[in-house]
């Protein structure tokens, strides 16, 4: 090989392995975004349902009662804001999450109450779960970037060894037919 060749190649290879490793750098970003948007979600669903709960208790002040309405209302301000409009899950949350703090509100038998509660515990999961599947999967382009790396990896592997080969085993052959012909 020339050196202009062998250069090419290296700063091909180089260049290559830092794509792939500002796709990985950025993708894990990612994941870890997407790992902290769970830890809230989840961190925001139990506070909701710990003052909807603080307000079934009885008798309850005036001041204080305010304070856990505002306190609902700032969740499920937190809990909409975490997803696009037209999200499915997210609007089936924040229909179960509206009714809890509706109940809550209206003093309604403490029973019902804590079924939707537990409706509230329940609806988040398929989400959380989903989620957490792609955090621990890896994000798609990470995936796919890891994916074409280990191809790449394999075809100049596969080149090197079908050129060392040609090289240390078939041209010499070649050669010594050319030479039998020949002579």
């Amino acid at each position: 090989m020339n050196d202009g060749f062998a250069t090419l190649v290296a700063s091909l290879l180089a260049g290559g392995f830092a794509v792939v490793g500002l796709v990985i750098s950025k993708e894990n970003k990612v994941s870890e975004f997407r790992q902290q948007w769970i830890d809230g979600l989840r961190a925001d669903i139990s506070s909701l349902i710990a003052a909807a709960s603080v307000i079934q208790i009885r008798p309850i002040e005036t001041s204080h009662f305010r304070d856990l309405t505002m306190q609902l209302k700032e969740f499920e301000c937190r809990i909409a804001l975490r997803f696009r409009m037209g999200d499915r899950e997210g609007e089936a949350l924040l229909v179960v999450i509206r009714d809890v703090i509706r109940r809550a509100m209206d003093f309604g038998s403490p029973s019902d109450l804590e079924d939707q509660m537990c409706g509230l515990k329940e609806t988040p999961r398929e989400l959380l779960k989903n989620e957490w599947e792609r955090v621990k999967k890896g994000e798609p382009n990470y995936v796919k970037t890891v994916r074409i790396a280990r191809a790449a990896f394999w075809v100049l592997l596969a080149t090197f060894g079908i050129s060392l080969l040609f090289r240390f085993i078939v041209a010499p052959h070649i050669c010594w037919l050319l030479k039998l012909f020949k002579g």
